[in-house]
C-alpha cells in the first residue's frame, strides 16, 4: 500500500533531488532558472508593448500621411520578430533544463540500485 504522503513534502523532496545545492548560484540549473523566470518576464512586457503599439498602428490608419502607416507596420513586425526570437530562446533554455533535470533524477534513481 502506498504511504499517504502530502503533495508539499513530495514537491519538497523532487526539488532536492533535482537541485541538490538548493538555491545556490553555483548550481547552473538553479541559474538556467532564474534566466527562464527572466525570460518570460521579459516576453510577458514585451507582447505587452506590441499590444499597446497595435493601437497606435491602428490610429495611423485615420491619419492621412501614408508613410507614419507604412513605418508604423513596419515598426510592428520588426518587434514581432524580436518576439519571436524571444520564444526561441525560452524554448532552447526550457529544453536544457529538462535535460539536465532528466540526466539528475536518472543518477538519483540509478544510485537507488
Amino acid at each position: 500500500k502506498l504511504q499517504d504522503v502530502p503533495t508539499s513534502k513530495r514537491f519538497k523532496d523532487l526539488l532536492e533531488k533535482l537541485m541538490p545545492n538548493g538555491a545556490s548560484m553555483k548550481d547552473s540549473e538553479f541559474q538556467r532558472v532564474l534566466g527562464l523566470i527572466g525570460l518570460i518576464i521579459g516576453k510577458t512586457f514585451l507582447a505587452d508593448a506590441i499590444a499597446r503599439y497595435d493601437g497606435y498602428i491602428l490610429s495611423t490608419v485615420m491619419q492621412t500621411d501614408w508613410w507614419v502607416f507604412v513605418r508604423a507596420v513596419a515598426s510592428g513586425a520588426f518587434f514581432r520578430t524580436f518576439l519571436a526570437f524571444f520564444d526561441a530562446q525560452m524554448m532552447r533554455q526550457k529544453w536544457y533544463l529538462n535535460l539536465e533535470w532528466r540526466r539528475r533524477l536518472t543518477k538519483y534513481l540509478m544510485d537507488l540500485y
